[in-house]
């Protein structure tokens, strides 16, 4: 909380000074070394939130770029997911709460010029079972209409010792192959290796 109130501070000092800058006239040197510093400390302070999740397993797609699936944990519960992944097109990060899983809420992806999910990670039912937590990966394997080939994880969560299932073998990485047509992607994913 400290440090969100330092940084909150630091911001509305530099917009301050910032705004009272006449336009068109150059920033003083002693603002250019503050937004140095305020650059450097919230990179620190993404350091010190990236610290607090647990990589669960890393994530390739194949021809595209890679990321990885990462948890949260407070009290020895989970209460955080986050998807991160980075192609040449940029890097995502997306958060979502296992409260919010277990109601219904997904993680997926969608491309922008292709319509309806193509990735989708949600709750299996049962969602939790004596500290075990089981979700549906749905890899879009066919379009119009869309058709998904479904395959089910069980996420043993524990913060020192955390794992990845698929049919009770561990695995930590996840390589999801495309469908390429014309050397392009096609919409769909043709298969799924849990390594």
């Amino acid at each position: 909380m400290k440090k969100i109130i330092i940084l909150n501070l630091i911001l509305s000092v530099s917009f301050t000074s910032l705004a009272g800058a006449a336009p068109g006239e150059e920033c003083p040197p002693p603002l250019i070394e503050a937004n140095r510093e305020l650059d450097g400390l919230v990179h620190v302070l993404r350091s010190v939130s990236n610290a607090q999740f647990k990589k669960a397993l890393d994530l390739k797609v194949n021809h595209d770029g890679e990321g990885s699936l990462s948890v949260h944990y407070e009290n020895g519960k989970p209460k955080l997911l986050r998807l991160t992944y980075k192609n040449s097109g940029g890097e995502k990060s997306e958060v979502i709460t296992f409260d919010d899983i277990a109601k219904g809420k997904d993680i997926s992806y969608e491309h922008q010029d292709m319509k309806g999910k193509a990735i989708i990670v949600k709750a299996a039912t049962p969602f939790e079972n004596g500290g075990k937590y089981r979700f549906e990966l749905k890899l879009r394997s066919k379009i119009k209409p869309d058709s998904y080939t479904t395959h089910i994880l069980d996420f043993a969560a524990h913060p020192e010792k955390q794992q990845m299932l698929k049919d009770n073998k561990v695995f930590k990485q996840l390589i999801i192959s495309p469908g390429i047509k014309m050397f392009s992607w096609d919409g769909t994913f043709k298969k799924a290796d849990f390594r």
